[in-house]
Protein backbone atom coordinates (compact mmCIF):
# COMPACT_ATOMS: atom_id res chain seq x y z
CA UNK A 1 0.00 0.00 0.00
CA UNK A 2 0.99 3.58 -0.97
CA UNK A 3 0.34 6.74 1.27
CA UNK A 4 -2.00 9.11 -0.71
CA UNK A 5 -3.93 6.09 -2.53
CA UNK A 6 -7.53 4.85 -2.49
CA UNK A 7 -7.87 1.30 -1.00
CA UNK A 8 -11.22 -0.87 -0.70
CA UNK A 9 -10.87 -3.62 2.11
CA UNK A 10 -13.23 -6.51 2.54
CA UNK A 11 -13.54 -8.98 5.29
CA UNK A 12 -11.99 -6.06 7.81
CA UNK A 13 -12.89 -5.77 11.31
CA UNK A 14 -12.82 -2.75 13.39
CA UNK A 15 -12.44 -2.94 16.91
CA UNK A 16 -11.48 -0.05 20.18
CA UNK A 17 -7.93 0.67 20.13
CA UNK A 18 -6.84 -0.26 23.52
CA UNK A 19 -2.71 -0.87 22.80
CA UNK A 20 -0.96 1.55 24.03
CA UNK A 21 2.16 2.55 21.79
CA UNK A 22 4.81 5.02 22.11
CA UNK A 23 4.47 5.13 18.23
CA UNK A 24 1.98 8.43 17.74
CA UNK A 25 1.17 6.69 14.16
CA UNK A 26 -0.80 4.12 16.00
CA UNK A 27 -2.59 6.50 18.51
CA UNK A 28 -6.06 6.01 17.38
CA UNK A 29 -9.30 5.01 19.30
CA UNK A 30 -10.14 1.85 16.58
CA UNK A 31 -7.76 -0.57 15.37
CA UNK A 32 -8.65 -2.64 11.81
CA UNK A 33 -8.16 -6.13 12.08
CA UNK A 34 -7.45 -8.35 8.90
CA UNK A 35 -8.17 -11.86 8.88
CA UNK A 36 -6.95 -14.53 6.41
CA UNK A 37 -9.60 -14.29 4.07
CA UNK A 38 -9.44 -9.98 3.86
CA UNK A 39 -8.86 -8.56 0.25
CA UNK A 40 -7.05 -5.09 -0.21
CA UNK A 41 -6.92 -3.76 -3.71
CA UNK A 42 -5.98 -0.58 -4.95
CA UNK A 43 -8.82 1.65 -6.32
CA UNK A 44 -9.03 4.64 -8.86
CA UNK A 45 -10.80 7.70 -7.16
CA UNK A 46 -12.74 7.45 -10.59
CA UNK A 47 -14.83 4.02 -9.91
CA UNK A 48 -16.01 5.34 -7.07
CA UNK A 49 -19.86 6.01 -8.05
CA UNK A 50 -21.43 10.21 -7.54
CA UNK A 51 -22.41 11.40 -3.58
CA UNK A 52 -20.44 9.58 -0.96
CA UNK A 53 -18.36 6.38 -3.07
CA UNK A 54 -20.95 4.05 -2.88
CA UNK A 55 -20.95 0.44 -3.99
CA UNK A 56 -24.50 -0.14 -3.65
CA UNK A 57 -25.29 -4.56 -3.81
CA UNK A 58 -28.63 -5.45 -5.49
CA UNK A 59 -31.21 -7.22 -2.78
CA UNK A 60 -31.47 -9.66 -5.55
CA UNK A 61 -27.82 -10.77 -5.20
CA UNK A 62 -28.43 -10.93 -1.22
CA UNK A 63 -31.04 -12.63 -1.45
CA UNK A 64 -30.04 -15.70 -4.12
CA UNK A 65 -26.84 -15.43 -1.87
CA UNK A 66 -24.63 -14.39 -4.48
CA UNK A 67 -22.45 -13.13 -2.23
CA UNK A 68 -20.27 -14.55 0.63
CA UNK A 69 -21.04 -13.83 4.45
CA UNK A 70 -18.78 -11.14 6.14
CA UNK A 71 -17.78 -8.86 3.04
CA UNK A 72 -19.01 -5.29 3.30
CA UNK A 73 -21.94 -4.09 1.48
CA UNK A 74 -23.76 -0.83 0.99
CA UNK A 75 -27.50 -0.62 0.25
CA UNK A 76 -30.19 1.68 -0.24
CA UNK A 77 -34.02 0.97 0.45
CA UNK A 78 -37.11 2.32 1.62
CA UNK A 79 -37.97 1.37 5.39
CA UNK A 80 -41.19 -0.72 5.22
CA UNK A 81 -40.79 -1.38 9.10
CA UNK A 82 -38.93 -2.16 12.06
CA UNK A 83 -38.82 -4.40 15.05
CA UNK A 84 -38.87 -3.53 18.37
CA UNK A 85 -35.93 -2.90 20.33
CA UNK A 86 -33.98 -6.51 20.86
CA UNK A 87 -31.17 -7.42 23.67
CA UNK A 88 -29.05 -9.61 22.76
CA UNK A 89 -27.36 -11.71 25.06
CA UNK A 90 -27.66 -10.70 29.16
CA UNK A 91 -25.37 -7.89 29.13
CA UNK A 92 -27.10 -4.81 28.97
CA UNK A 93 -24.84 -2.80 27.20
CA UNK A 94 -25.20 -0.28 24.18
CA UNK A 95 -23.95 -2.46 21.86
CA UNK A 96 -25.58 -5.69 22.76
CA UNK A 97 -29.19 -3.94 21.30
CA UNK A 98 -30.59 -4.15 18.02
CA UNK A 99 -33.47 -3.38 16.18
CA UNK A 100 -34.42 -5.78 12.36
CA UNK A 101 -35.11 -2.93 9.77
CA UNK A 102 -37.28 -4.27 6.57
CA UNK A 103 -36.18 -1.99 3.46
CA UNK A 104 -37.96 -2.47 -0.14
CA UNK A 105 -35.77 -1.67 -3.45
CA UNK A 106 -36.83 -0.42 -6.61
CA UNK A 107 -37.52 -3.53 -8.05
CA UNK A 108 -40.35 -4.31 -4.88
CA UNK A 109 -37.75 -6.98 -2.86
CA UNK A 110 -37.66 -6.34 0.68
CA UNK A 111 -34.20 -6.97 2.58
CA UNK A 112 -34.24 -7.57 6.10
CA UNK A 113 -30.80 -5.46 8.06
CA UNK A 114 -29.91 -5.54 11.80
CA UNK A 115 -28.65 -2.22 13.37
CA UNK A 116 -26.96 -2.77 16.33
CA UNK A 117 -25.72 -0.34 18.85
CA UNK A 118 -25.64 3.45 18.25
CA UNK A 119 -27.02 2.65 14.78
CA UNK A 120 -30.22 0.86 16.35
CA UNK A 121 -30.41 4.27 18.39
CA UNK A 122 -29.83 6.55 15.68
CA UNK A 123 -32.58 5.36 13.76
CA UNK A 124 -35.19 5.13 16.10
CA UNK A 125 -34.35 8.73 17.48
CA UNK A 126 -35.36 9.61 13.73
CA UNK A 127 -38.30 7.53 13.03
CA UNK A 128 -39.55 9.09 16.40
CA UNK A 129 -38.79 12.66 15.95
CA UNK A 130 -41.38 15.02 15.52
CA UNK A 131 -40.75 16.29 11.76
CA UNK A 132 -43.24 14.46 9.77
CA UNK A 133 -41.66 11.89 7.52
CA UNK A 134 -43.42 10.57 3.53
CA UNK A 135 -40.79 7.94 3.19
CA UNK A 136 -37.62 7.03 4.99
CA UNK A 137 -34.62 5.90 2.82
CA UNK A 138 -32.20 3.98 4.94
CA UNK A 139 -28.30 4.17 3.61
CA UNK A 140 -26.20 1.25 4.68
CA UNK A 141 -22.48 2.08 4.31
CA UNK A 142 -19.79 -0.35 4.90
CA UNK A 143 -22.23 -2.75 6.75
CA UNK A 144 -21.45 -6.61 6.94
CA UNK A 145 -23.26 -9.92 5.02
CA UNK A 146 -24.43 -12.31 7.18
CA UNK A 147 -26.56 -15.65 6.12
CA UNK A 148 -29.86 -15.51 7.43
CA UNK A 149 -31.79 -18.94 6.55
CA UNK A 150 -31.36 -19.12 2.91
CA UNK A 151 -30.49 -15.85 2.29
CA UNK A 152 -27.80 -12.91 2.88
CA UNK A 153 -28.66 -9.72 5.30
CA UNK A 154 -26.63 -7.05 6.00
CA UNK A 155 -26.18 -5.49 9.41
CA UNK A 156 -23.88 -2.71 11.08
CA UNK A 157 -20.96 -3.73 11.98
CA UNK A 158 -19.45 -1.44 15.31
CA UNK A 159 -17.53 1.89 13.94
CA UNK A 160 -17.31 0.96 10.67
CA UNK A 161 -20.52 0.96 9.11
CA UNK A 162 -22.10 4.58 8.63
CA UNK A 163 -26.40 4.58 8.36
CA UNK A 164 -27.55 7.94 6.47
CA UNK A 165 -31.31 8.58 6.85
CA UNK A 166 -32.98 10.96 4.26
CA UNK A 167 -29.92 12.81 4.02
CA UNK A 168 -29.60 15.49 1.01
CA UNK A 169 -27.48 13.66 -1.40
CA UNK A 170 -28.35 12.95 -5.04
CA UNK A 171 -28.49 9.26 -4.89
CA UNK A 172 -31.14 9.41 -2.21
CA UNK A 173 -33.20 12.46 -4.63
CA UNK A 174 -32.97 9.86 -7.46
CA UNK A 175 -34.18 6.56 -5.66
CA UNK A 176 -36.60 8.50 -3.87
CA UNK A 177 -38.09 10.13 -7.39
CA UNK A 178 -37.66 6.71 -8.75
CA UNK A 179 -39.60 5.34 -5.66
CA UNK A 180 -42.35 7.56 -5.50
CA UNK A 181 -42.52 9.48 -8.60
CA UNK A 182 -45.74 11.75 -8.11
Amino acid sequence: MKPQNNYLFNRVFVNNNTSRSKNPHSNHACKLMLEAKTTVLPVESSDWSGDGGFKFIAFSDLLAKNLEEGVSADVIGMVTKFSEEKQYGNTDDEQSKYRVINLRDLEGLSLSCTLWGKFMRLFYNYVNSEEEKQCVILIIQFGKTKKHGDHLTVRSDWNFTQVLLDVNLQVVTDFRKRYLPY
